[in-house]
């Protein structure tokens, strides 16, 4: 087991949990095969922990994101570690800098722990649970349930996730 895999199992997942995520999303697939090195250009690979992450973004009152940035030479790829305490929820606590009706943010991700309901424009409703991936498509709120905080992994939808929009961007 190299460094890399070694820092993501401190994280609270087990291989085969990594593994769920090939179904999911290219990064993941490319991370495995390249056994354990993160190579989204095969000139930079490199490992960051979530403890020193590189941005911080707090929500309202109600947890907060932590992204690591991996910079490949063309568009880069983030990992955000979100940490959402109980009461929070998306319609408020993040509506009001997105600057949209819903959250318009796709998801590819994993629990950690915690429970959180996702419902989508369409009213249709899922729960993500501790030990579960998933996908989620734009156009959704969010709230956590229970009362202990839902961590989630998102390997997709958190690069510009809990920034402001500019009111050009917002419109």
């Amino acid at each position: 087991m190299n460094g890399q895999t070694a820092a993501l199992l401190k994280e609270g997942l087990k291989l085969q949990q990594l593994q769920a995520f090939c179904f999911f999303t290219p990064f993941a697939s490319s991370f495995l095969k390249s056994e354990g090195s993160i190579m989204a250009d095969k000139t930079v690979s490199y490992a960051k922990e979530f403890s020193k992450p590189d941005e911080r973004r707090e929500f309202k009152g109600h947890g907060h994101l932590d992204v690591l940035s991996f910079e490949n030479g063309r568009e880069g790829v983030s990992i955000g570690k979100g940490v959402f305490e109980p009461g929070w929820k998306w319609t408020n606590d993040l509506k009001p800098l997105a600057g949209t009706e819903s959250c318009e943010a796709e998801h590819t991700g994993y629990c950690l722990k915690g429970k959180m309901v996702i419902k989508m424009n369409d009213g249709k409703e899922f729960t993500i649970k501790e030990g579960e991936a998933f996908y989620i498509s734009p156009g959704h709120d969010a709230w956590v349930v229970g009362n202990e905080p839902c961590e989630l992994l998102d390997f997709s939808g958190f690069r510009e996730y809990a920034k402001a929009k500019d009111k050009k961007e917002a419109a």
